[in-house]
């Protein structure tokens, strides 16, 4: 019965994880453009998993919830990262546009700038959204119901993880094969585009509901 439990668990958390957002967005678009910046962005929002999933199991989600003004304080400050990203994908996008530029002949990785860079961008991206813990509470309230010992809740925690690392590796790894890498490559200018519009949306989202809560309380 647990098994089964932790195994809903885990389909629940792969669906999450490929839904259209910011994370999802960030790994596509950086794997088509570089493999190893692609695994580098992967990292960095799996060491930001790491975080959420720790705190969920702590207990942190009942703080959050204890302490409205917490969350939203921190909905307003990834909000503002998301809206920066969001603004310069945008940007980027509208002027690919507006060129005439073979991005297949650009140098995709110079324009990527270091690993650890991407790196930074996939952890602060992931970190962005403080509901990452609300979410993982929710789903794990099954499991919590049904069994507290700390040597299952931990395993739980890192098959999670673990998924979660494995499904976007193998994204990366699909979407840089040389086949798709062209065409996703082609379609950089309208990708960028709709990441900003999406990274903008999930922005102001953030900043209204952080702000709304903050002049609630």
């Amino acid at each position: 019965m647990i098994w089964q439990v932790i195994g809903t668990i885990i389909l629940l958390n792969a669906v999450a994880a490929v839904s259209p957002g910011p994370d999802m967005f960030l790994v596509l678009r950086t794997g088509a453009m570089s493999r190893r910046h692609g695994f580098a962005v992967v990292a960095g929002i799996c060491t930001g998993l790491v975080g959420w999933l720790v705190l969920t199991a702590t207990g942190m989600s009942a703080l959050l919830k204890a302490y409205p003004s917490l969350l939203a304080g921190v909905q307003v400050l990834g909000g503002a990262f998301l809206l920066w990203m969001g603004y310069h994908m945008l940007r980027n996008g509208l002027e690919l546009l507006r060129s005439s530029v073979d991005m297949g002949k650009l140098s995709m990785e110079r324009q990527l700038g270091t690993l650890g860079h991407s790196y930074r961008l996939g952890l602060l991206t992931n970190l962005s959204n403080p509901k990452a813990v609300l979410f993982f509470a929710s789903i794990l309230a099954p499991f919590f119901a049904t069994s507290t010992t700390w040597w299952m809740t931990s395993i739980t925690v890192l098959l999670l993880w673990l998924s979660n690392v494995l499904l976007f590796a193998l994204i990366v790894m699909v979407v840089s094969a040389n086949a798709v890498r062209r065409r996703i490559l082609r379609l950089t200018p309208w990708i960028d585009t709709v990441a900003g519009v999406l990274f903008i949306g999930v922005a102001l989202l953030l900043e209204f509901e952080g702000i709304k809560s903050l002049l609630a309380g």
